[in-house]
């Protein structure tokens, strides 16, 4: 544990040397962080409890440059996360949103769980599946469930593929923070669990299966507009529990220079011929001419081609 804790240490300073990010230390003479600050947004380093939990180096390098169009993502995150509210990240196919959930939760040390919802997912899927363990049936907890319990942030990708009667079953989740399950156990806010406190013991609670739903929790959803895309729309009730961010490709500027920082020998008039192509095809997709495709497959593709040539 202390290794897996020394090599994500190492690695917020380099990305402190590479950003506009700013860590502050507890002390001194500490080598742990307190917060991360973007422009004037300070957010608390949480403490680790389970370190596989962690996302460490999960994007590419470039992720971590001084971007501005990653740093305004990045903040906007953490004001959603100061003001206790859950998020949507809506854009283009590609891994741009998943990458960007992944390093809020390396910047600040948010354990997380994962779930890749499709048209097969169900009910059990997002709150307890029956186990057999020496021929007797287990409830086990799914990753909604361990999230809300333990604090974690729960991150949803491919919401849009999801059928309607599923989602919402995440409505009351995301609303008042409570949520039946199957074992027989409620799952209530924190502000009422500690109100319950004041008149009952823990031991009352525990007896009624009552448990408290962390007031860390949060969820973060990545999903594709619909009509333009395929799939579900999300219903108005369920919609309205989200803070929404659109977040597109790249412009043609950033892509630009992080081209020309990863091939320093390729011309730039090659480069900016391969950007300026790019950027016409976006043109016609969003004008409907063109089936709609990320251009993060484009870039892979003749990136590979010119790291061969070279």
């Amino acid at each position: 544990m202390e290794r897996r804790i020394q090599i994500l240490l190492s690695h917020l300073k380099e990305v402190e040397e590479l950003t506009g990010l700013r860590f502050l230390r507890c002390s001194a003479d500490s080598n742990e962080y307190s917060a991360v600050s973007i422009d004037n947004v300070r957010i608390p380093v949480y403490q680790v409890l389970d370190v596989t939990k962690l996302a460490v180096g999960v994007g590419p390098r470039w992720l971590y440059s001084e971007l501005p169009e990653i740093l305004a993502h990045l903040k906007w995150m953490f004001q959603k996360n100061l003001l206790n509210q859950d998020m949507f990240l809506l854009g283009p196919p590609g891994p741009l949103r998943r990458w960007l959930a992944f390093y809020f939760c390396e910047l600040t040390q948010r354990e997380f769980e994962f779930m890749a919802l499709s048209r097969d997912t169900t009910e059990s899927d997002i709150k307890q599946r029956k186990e057999i363990r020496d021929k007797s049936v287990f409830y086990v907890d799914q990753p909604a469930v361990r999230a809300a319990l333990t604090g974690r942030v729960l991150i949803l990708e491919g919401i849009e593929k999801c059928e309607r009667n599923v989602l919402n079953v995440l409505n009351n989740l995301l609303e008042n923070r409570e949520m039946s399950l199957e074992d027989g156990r409620f799952m209530v806010a924190s502000s009422r669990y500690q109100e319950l406190l004041k008149t009952h013991t823990k031991e009352d609670l525990d007896r009624l299966k009552l448990v408290e739903v962390s007031k860390e929790f949060r969820v973060i959803s990545l999903g594709l507009p619909v009509p333009k895309f395929q799939g579900f729309p999300l219903d108005p009730p369920l919609r309205s529990r989200f803070q929404a961010r659109d977040v597109p490709n790249l412009s043609a500027s950033s892509t630009l220079a992080l081209l020309k920082a990863y091939l320093p020998n390729v011309s730039q008039d090659l480069l900016a011929k391969l950007i300026a192509f790019a950027s016409v095809i976006n043109q016609m997709q969003n004008a409907g001419y063109l089936f709609r495709y990320t251009t993060n497959n484009f870039y892979v593709l003749i990136l590979n081609q010119m790291i061969r040539k070279n």
